[in-house]
């Protein structure tokens, strides 16, 4: 039994020999080529990226990791944006690590992820400052899991894009989020999900400057006279486009009262009815204008020219534009002025109307036609859109032309309920035609255009005229946008 166990005792020093002979050497050997390894990577992470002074390409994906202590990746800094679906993902395993994104001077693209994760206490996230704003859809997703994170961005001078949305989680004590003074309002729908376990969180959105409509304010305040009203415009040429039944006799008849003292000669055309037909006020217009040439090549140095013609674009026929005037009426009281002028004896032969037709009241009218009404009709729509073709007068886009033309063509369109006003602001706008109309408005003070209406006109029951404004519904529109810009031109030149 002892020399048994002897024996056996040998064998096992035997193998305990050839144990550390054989696996000693080759544990050393993987331990130099695991060194070797090691240093490897730390070379690789230490190489810098170099400046891309172009966009880098879509969908790139760059998978770090560092496995030791004290392994450092930097990004220098960026001069042109990163394109469209990049994702970095970032790990660092170790304590110490540092991932810093130096300044950035223009915006990452659309639909870019940053996913950074640090596992380890002293981790720092830094952004510096960003002079542009980030793009739609970008996500930003940063948690830092142990105590003293920071995330701290700094001023942003432009906002943010539409449909942004920042997540961001701060699980540990004493971590910060602090957002400086943003210069410009967020976009639509962006959407900030920010929580802080500290009670630290301050966000002050500012506020975002809404638009001023079109049209909303008047600022015609022209102390001087309303010298823009002339740019590019003819001053010693005046066209009175003259729309029917809105007091249009009685300027005509001053004009030609003092067409001598101001040394100016007025040019009038007969009456000619309003064309529907677009064919026949063209005509009308090129006959016209033929007219205008030839009479605006004599020797006088201002012509006032007169005529029921609507608006006229003079610049379009290569010629510099002249002085536009008007004047506008209360569109019900001018269509029982119109119905029954049309129904005098001289105009009802020319339009060899009925007798039944003559002695109708415009009541008798109303009734008869019921909803197809043709015994009034809209007319400030067409006249202000030079009777271009399709002109539909509900229509909001010749409505919005008309009251444009009247705000930006006419030097001033004056309003027959306010005439003494409107032959004021006229003598202040364009003095060398309408200077000294005050003289003559002292012998005549009572404006009446009675002639037109006949007598035993009926008085119009309130079912009756409602009818009428509703007809012309479009008129109102622009008579009463006409009134707010005239006494716009009333206040600012101080006519009283």
């Amino acid at each position: 039994m002892g020399v048994k166990n002897g024996h056996g005792k040998q064998q096992l020093t035997w193998k305990l020999a050839r144990v550390f002979l054989l696996y000693i050497p080759i544990g050393l050997l993987m331990y130099n080529i695991h060194d070797l390894r090691l240093n490897g990577l730390k070379t690789e992470y230490n190489i810098q990226p170099q400046k891309r002074n172009d966009l880098t390409t879509e969908i790139r994906t760059s998978n770090l990791t560092a496995n030791k202590r004290g392994s450092k990746f930097q990004t220098q800094k960026s001069e042109e944006p990163t394109t469209e679906d990049s994702n970095s993902n970032l790990t660092a395993n170790k304590r110490g690590s540092k991932f810093q994104t130096q300044k950035s001077e223009e915006p990452t693209t659309e639909d870019s992820t940053s996913n950074l994760t640090a596992n380890k206490r002293g981790s720092k996230f830094q952004t510096q400052k960003s002079e542009e704003p980030t793009t739609e859809d970008s996500t930003s997703n940063l948690t830092a899991s142990k105590r003293g994170s920071k995330f701290q961005t700094q001023k942003s001078e432009e906002p943010t894009t539409e449909d942004s949305t920042s997540n961001l989680t701060a699980n540990k004590r004493g971590s910060k989020f602090q957002t400086q003074k943003s210069e410009e309002p967020t976009t639509e729908d962006s959407t900030l999900n920010l929580t802080t376990n500290n009670g630290g969180f301050r966000f002050q959105p500012q506020k975002a400057k809404e638009p001023t409509p079109r049209n909303s304010t008047l600022n015609l305040t022209t102390k001087n006279g309303g010298s823009r009203l002339f740019k590019g415009k003819t001053p010693n040429t005046l066209f009175y486009t003259r729309m029917p039944k809105c007091g249009s006799t009685t300027i005509l008849d001053y004009l030609k009262m003092i067409q001598d003292r101001n040394d100016f000669q007025v040019y009038h055309y007969k009456y000619v009815e309003i064309a529907h037909e677009i064919s026949e006020h063209s005509k009308a217009e090129e006959t016209f204008l033929r007219t205008f040439q030839n009479e605006k090549d004599t020797s006088v140095k201002n012509l006032a020219f007169v005529r029921h013609i609507g608006y006229f674009n003079f610049t379009k026929r290569g010629i510099r534009q002249p002085l536009l005037i008007d004047m506008l009426r209360d569109p019900v009281e001018r269509a029982i002025s119109r119905f029954y002028f049309i129904r005098q004896p001289s105009e009802a032969i020319r339009r060899n109307l009925s007798e039944s037709i003559i002695n109708e009241t415009l009541s008798q009218c109303i009734k008869r036609e019921g909803k197809n009404q043709t015994c009034v009709a809209p007319t400030y729509v067409q006249w202000f859109n030079s009777y271009t073709p399709d002109i539909d007068p509900k229509d909001v886009k010749f409505i919005n032309r008309a009251k444009n033309i009247i705000e930006k063509e006419y030097v001033c369109v004056g309003i027959l309920e306010q005439l003494s006003e409107s032959l004021t602001v006229f003598s202040k706008l364009i003095p060398q035609y309408f200077g000294g109309i005050h003289d003559y408005l002292k012998n005549n003070t009572k404006i009446s255009n009675a002639g037109n209406r006949r007598k035993g006109k009926d008085k119009l029951p309130k079912g009756i005229r409602d009818t009428i404004v509703d007809v012309l519904a479009s008129d109102y529109d622009i008579y009463k946008f006409a009134v707010q810009l005239f006494n716009s031109k009333v206040k600012g030149m101080n006519v009283g």
